[in-house]
């Protein structure tokens, strides 16, 4: 037990070394980049040193205001590229601040790293001057690959990666060096980052995501992120990023740590080992494929239903969280860190640093398809699926306490891009004071989720997958700068729900909330499928 144990410790330390690399070029089109146009920049100096890390908070930005007058840094979302040696990163957003005259303050930057294959900036040294950091906007969904601004065509020589447009299911057929053109780079990876952190509340919610991190929220969220961002940033340098790479660098890292081969291990070993691989590819796999930036069948296998139905395809059902066993050691997390990779663990501590490590080691395409275990995946090779429900549309009502009015909406769960409701009544300026905030209520409520099926009836079940008790769930994934919400960000419920805010420094003209729905649809003649829609509040007046 003795040599086990010890192999299980170093497998955590696999994790670490792979993460470690970071996104990539940022260089688009200007209708859609600005690079580094801040307000008050020229009144303030700002810098950023590495904390060493590649996905998390990756530095910490120091802003100076040399003026006499209170300056705004805007904020935003940023590709930070890369020195050379170093990774690049893509932080989704940076929040304004107000830097009151003659002082300083100090901002964690929380991102990305877009290059798999290039180390952090060290700790403690200077990032990239900020003068050279771009800003980008969201990526339009017309958006093509432009040659002029770097985008090389794929050709029969030059394998397609696969990897879409963000937002769509359109593959982007094209690489693109992001050195060279990080303007163009950067915007279409910042757009993937940021899509990727919105679905990944719904999916963790509703019990999808399966990993060996499952008992540290954050750890398993950076970690999925992460090795999903590294499969769509590797493929659009047309390197891909895949399963076999992760498996064999998993492989040669453990024996590496452990100094005996994989091959002489207890079969027990071995198979923890291979399942751990497959638990975090197919999580990675599923995350990006929800995000619309990797397909949904990866490597263009054919698909037995229909993407628009369900992003996460038939794959969802049996994604399992991998423990170890009561003799596996859990020493390794304060190690893990810098030095490898665990896929299991055995304490919640120990657990935590070696998924996050392992992350880094994971590659591409998950082997079994849904359903089916190794040992029973060729049984059922020939096994007819079941038709999969589709998410028609979800119906509901909003209101904001501080409005008169109610709005309804009507959502198609396919879209990508949320609904917008405008409720214009809501009016109050900026709080004088923080410790005095504005507080109001937005309510939703009326939910109904209709349901289809070709092959017989197909009905709401329920928030969670295999449970009966909450119709929908309900989570706030992302609010302006300045608000604060008072209490839980994620609920399940019936048909309608509350959540609570409070402005401290910003007045109602500038409020923009997005709300995300969930639930499933399933029946004994369709398998379940998971429909999700966002639903974006603005109170801002009908003037502006």
């Amino acid at each position: 037990m003795p040599r086990l144990m010890k192999s299980h410790n170093y497998n955590c330390r696999i994790r670490s070394v792979l993460l470690i690399i970071h996104l990539a070029a940022l260089q688009q089109m200007s209708a859609f980049t600005q690079v580094n146009q801040n307000p008050g920049t020229n009144q303030l100096t700002v810098k950023a040193i590495s904390t060493g890390k590649t996905t998390g908070h990756i530095a910490t930005l120091t802003i100076i205001n040399h003026s006499d007058k209170t300056v705004l840094f805007d904020g935003g979302a940023y590709f930070i590229p890369s020195s050379g040696h170093a990774q690049p990163y893509a932080s989704p957003q940076i929040p304004k601040t107000e830097v009151v005259g003659k002082s300083s303050i100090q901002v964690p930057i929380h991102g990305y790293c877009a290059d798999i294959r290039r180390p952090p900036v060290p700790a403690d040294s200077e990032l990239p001057p900020f003068s050279q950091w771009i800003k980008v906007l969201p990526v339009d969904p017309l958006w093509k690959p432009d040659p002029s601004f770097g985008w090389v065509k794929n050709t029969g020589l030059n394998p397609q990666p696969v990897v879409t447009i963000p937002g769509t299911d359109r593959p982007i057929n094209h690489t693109i060096d992001m050195d060279r053109y990080p303007v163009a780079a950067g915007t279409v990876l910042v757009d993937a980052v940021r899509r990727l952190e919105e679905v990944y509340d719904s999916l963790h919610q509703t019990g999808i995501i399966k990993t060996p991190f499952a008992s540290n929220y954050e750890k398993e969220k950076e970690t999925v992120i992460q090795h999903s961002f590294w499969i769509f940033s590797a493929g659009l340098t047309g390197h891909p990023y895949t399963k076999e790479e992760f498996s064999d660098k998993t492989t040669e890292q453990f024996e590496k740590q452990t100094g005996q081969k994989l091959f002489v291990l207890p079969e027990v070993a071995k198979e923890t080992l291979m399942k751990g691989i497959d638990d975090f590819w197919e999580s990675f796999q599923l995350t990006g494929a929800e995000a619309k930036i990797i397909p949904t069948k990866p490597n263009n296998k054919p698909s037995d239903h229909n993407p628009a139905s369900n992003p996460l395809g038939e794959n969802v059902k049996d994604i399992k969280p991998h423990s170890d066993k009561p003799d596996v050691t859990d020493k390794l997390a304060a190690e893990a860190k810098a030095k490898g990779q665990q896929i299991e663990i055995k304490s919640q501590s120990g657990k935590d640093e070696m998924v996050h490590e392992a992350a880094h080691v994971t590659q591409q395409t998950s082997g079994k398809k849904e359903g089916e275990s190794a040992d029973t995946a060729g049984d059922k090779k020939d096994a007819k699926p079941k038709p999969r429900c589709k998410c028609i549309n979800i119906t509901g009502k909003v209101k904001t306490s501080r409005s008169l009015s109610e709005y309804s909406f009507e959502v198609n769960p396919d879209s990508q891009s949320p609904t917008v409701i405008k409720d214009p009544n809501v009016s109050f300026d900026k709080p004088a004071d923080v410790r005095k905030p504005v507080e109001f209520t937005v309510t939703l409520s009326e939910l109904k989720l209709e349901c289809t099926c070709d092959d017989g009836k197909c009905e709401q079940l329920s928030s969670k997958k295999g449970k009966s008790d909450n119709k929908y769930g309900f989570s706030v994934t992302q609010y302006t700068t300045g608000l604060e919400l008072d209490g839980d960000s994620k609920k399940t419920g019936d048909t309608s729900q509350d959540f609570n805010f409070k402005s401290k420094s910003v007045a109602s003209k500038d409020i923009v909330i997005n709300f995300k729905i969930s639930a499933y649809c399933g029946s004994d003649a369709c398998s379940q499928s998971f429909c999700s829609a966002t639903i974006r509040l603005s109170l801002k007046m009908m003037t502006q």
